[in-house]
């Protein structure tokens, strides 16, 4: 009888756990679609809710509340102070946006701290973060410069469809200094950052056009309309090609 009370008990206790789990889920859910509309203070109700509870994600929102005024006045303290608390209970995001504003507001005291904080965030799978090192190592901003080391994040990256590391892709493999010069590679990633909306881009996609013949911007514009649908294998594995 001992034995069965026991397992009885567990389940029990097993559910109890679930649906904590999923009314902080609702939770965590209803304050992010009232800050899409606007609802500022039901989004921070909910997610104060939440953070007493110790939730991470949670933090990291009222971190990014306070950053930006939405709903309080805006208090770049009490944001940091929000950052760090999630981060120490392994919010990714939190790193990452703590890292930003510590990177806007620079100073050389920081600047350990913001390549920590993005290695953090990088280490949490933000790919947003990973470009962020990139571009730490092509600035040699608070790291040693190394635009070869950038260069092979960057190109990771781009092949995997981020924006910014297309453009920083194209820009270097059209240089050629730190990277091997490629034009056609550099056309198709110029292509694919100007049509993401980097206004930058469109000088890149003029180069692109002025160094290749007529069947190369073919091929070229033929790949960048298999690589608009993101999820082309084929692209991936060609622009891996490309760039090596």
């Amino acid at each position: 009888m001992r034995e069965t009370k026991t397992a009885l008990f567990a389940v029990l206790l097993f559910c109890t756990v679930e649906a904590v789990a999923q009314n902080a889920q609702d939770i965590y859910e209803a304050a992010h679609a009232a800050l899409e509309r606007g609802h500022y203070a039901t989004a921070m109700r909910g997610w104060q809710s939440l953070a007493a509870e110790n939730n991470a994600g949670a933090k990291a929102n009222l971190g990014y509340m306070y950053e930006h005024g939405l709903g309080v006045k805006m208090d770049s303290d009490v944001a940091m102070q929000w950052y760090s608390k999630a981060i120490e209970g392994g919010s990714a995001e939190a790193a990452h946006n703590l890292a930003m504003m510590y990177r806007r507001n620079y100073s050389p005291e920081n600047a350990q701290k913001i390549v920590d904080l993005f290695h953090i965030a990088a280490d949490g799978g933000l790919d947003e973060s990973r470009y962020m090192l990139a571009v730490l190592k092509y600035e040699g901003s608070g790291i040693d410069m190394d635009k070869a080391g950038a260069f092979v994040l960057f190109k990771d990256l781009a092949v995997n469809g981020h924006e910014g590391a297309q453009y920083m892709t194209a820009h270097m493999v059209f240089e050629g200094t730190h990277a091997p010069r490629n034009d056609m590679a550099g056309y198709v990633l110029a292509l694919l950052s100007s049509d993401s909306s980097l206004v930058e881009a469109e000088d890149l996609v003029v180069l692109g056009r002025n160094r290749l013949g007529v069947r190369e911007q073919e091929r070229a514009e033929n790949l960048f309309s298999e690589c608009q649908e993101r999820q082309s294998a084929r692209c991936k594995l060609v622009l891996s090609d490309l760039l090596k």
